[in-house]
């Protein structure tokens, strides 16, 4: 199953979408009614607000108490919970409760949808998403999708997602050892070279720029900024607006240098507006001239920005 994460961060809670991409499969046709009662009654209990809605509103200041209390004492979880059943009084431990049989049912359906075979999840886009989202996601899938045969594969920016931990938890945050505790196994993708996706892009978006110099240099540009592989796609998807209004008459006439000057502008106004807006506005200090409607601090433009990289693959 193929779920794309940020396609979904619009809903209030990471689980509903999860359990959306198993009931709309056709190997589980004949488990739909079932799927959606399940569903429903876990839907009682689980919701974005769940944990300020049972902890916060409910125990208050009181669940801290608890908590040492469970220290203090020493209480595994299987004793607390013989402790709580005694208390019927208490309809907020019984919530809880309650809310712990629903759970352990669901789990038991997940592991009789998968008793015979593999599920297999392929999520994408999570580091995309709100931090909240992301996050959620996470503690989602550790907390009721952790069955034999359900597998999650997810593709991220780990560095991107540490960045949404942050904003929820404080910059002092462990974010490498919060994230080790979602994943078994790490695996990190080689990073293609840069001028290889420029010619995968070019090619798959029907461009059919064929010059060797040009492509070098567009890829020099890219590396030198440090673009990644997902800033350089949405620059070239920009690009190729300008290119289809107004630009097609140079790459019919060959005017690759024209070219280069545009997608360097349109990537310099992606990557760095202030830099941009300084040569829109002419704020900079020309060689031989009067510096003419400077901004507060005029800067000067690289001039090995065009340089080539060392060791580009040749284009073919």
């Amino acid at each position: 199953m193929w779920y794309n994460a940020w396609e979904s961060d619009y809903n209030e809670d990471a689980l509903m979408p999860i359990i959306n991409e198993i009931y709309n499969q056709d190997s589980f046709e004949d488990k739909k009614e079932e799927i959606k009662k399940k569903t429903v009654n876990l839907l009682k209990y689980v919701g974005k607000n769940i944990t300020k809605k049972i902890i916060t509103e409910k125990f208050g200041k009181e669940i801290e108490e608890v908590l040492n209390s469970i220290k203090e004492h020493g209480l595994n979880a299987e004793k607390l919970e013989e402790i709580l059943r005694e208390n019927p009084s208490n309809k907020y431990f019984d919530e809880f409760l309650q809310f712990k049989e629903v759970k352990d049912k669901f789990t038991g359906f997940l592991q009789e949808l998968s008793s015979d075979k593999k599920i297999i999840f392929f999520i994408d886009e999570l580091d995309r998403c709100r931090p909240t989202f992301s996050i959620e996601t996470l503690e989602i899938i550790k907390h009721f999708f952790n069955i034999n045969n359900f597998i999650f594969i997810i593709a991220l920016d780990m560095e991107q997602l540490s960045y949404s931990v942050k904003t929820i938890y404080g910059k002092n945050m462990d974010t490498c050892g919060y994230l080790r505790r979602f994943f078994d196994l790490h695996f990190k993708i080689p990073k293609p070279k840069v001028i290889d996706y420029v010619e995968f892009v070019l090619k798959n978006n029907n461009l059919n720029i064929k010059n060797y110099n040009f492509i070098e240099n567009i890829s020099n540009i890219f590396d030198k900024l440090g673009l990644s592989l997902r800033e350089i796609n949405s620059i070239l998807k920009n690009y190729q607006l300008v290119l289809d209004t107004s630009l097609r008459p140079y790459i019919e006439n060959n005017e690759y240098l024209v070219l280069e000057v545009y997608l360097y502008l349109i990537t310099l106004k992606y990557k760095e507006p202030y830099y941009y807006n300084v040569i829109l506005y002419k704020s900079f200090i020309q060689e031989g001239n009067s510096p003419g409607n400077l901004l507060e601090n005029p800067i000067a433009i690289p001039k090995n920005i065009f340089e080539p990289t060392p060791n580009i693959k040749k284009f073919s």
